[in-house]
């Protein structure tokens, strides 16, 4: 109930109704009375159904035959590339400026690089408002995939470089630890149950 009057508000503020769900979120969860424990089920609802209702959303309005024309598919190349080479070698050279390794170097920049879901977000607004036509939009959303798809394989070459200092090896250790019976989910840092 929530999420539909800050969705209304936001769009009644001519903003994206998507905005005001967000924020619906933010508050639900930030709310004193939210445990961990009651927001499970609404948890599971967004993350079984509702968010894969969105992401399917967002892949029907690509168009990949858009991308037979030379000029759109060399300007998907060069958007890629340009995405890649801004946030990639961005994170990377903060990284070694900071003092980091070649390999923690990596890691951020693979990390940084993924836009996943945001871009996508961002993204499905675009058509609504008329600012982006379906060749814009295609290329927009096929750079979030493919950012993110580059992130894992990146990533688990990079972190077999990585020395486990004592606080990662803790860390390491806590995951391990099997739960108690009958109690479902995984467990933050702070030992609490994460369920879902």
């Amino acid at each position: 109930m929530k999420s539909a009057k800050l969705e209304s508000l936001t769009h009644a503020l001519k903003m994206e109704p998507i905005f005001g769900a967000f924020l619906a979120g933010i508050l639900i969860s930030s709310s004193q009375a939210a445990s961990p424990e009651k927001l499970a089920p609404l948890r599971a609802l967004v993350m079984s159904v509702l968010a894969p209702l969105f992401l399917a959303s967002a892949g029907l309005r690509i168009d990949l035959t858009a991308l037979a024309a030379p000029t759109v598919l060399m300007c998907a190349i060069v958007v890629l590339l340009v995405a890649i080479i801004g946030k990639f070698t961005g994170a990377y050279l903060g990284a070694r400026l900071s003092r980091l390794n070649h390999w923690e170097g990596i890691t951020l920049g693979a990390s940084m690089n993924a836009r996943g879901v945001v871009q996508v977000i961002v993204a499905t607004v675009g058509p609504r408002l008329g600012i982006l036509n379906t060749a814009t939009y295609t290329i927009i959303v096929l750079v979030a995939i493919i950012t993110s798809l580059m992130a894992a394989p990146i990533l688990r070459s990079a972190i077999t470089h990585l020395a486990e200092d004592p606080e990662e090896q803790h860390r390491g250790s806590w995951g391990k630890q099997r739960l108690p019976e009958g109690e479902l989910g995984r467990r933050d840092i702070s030992g609490q149950a994460i369920c879902g």
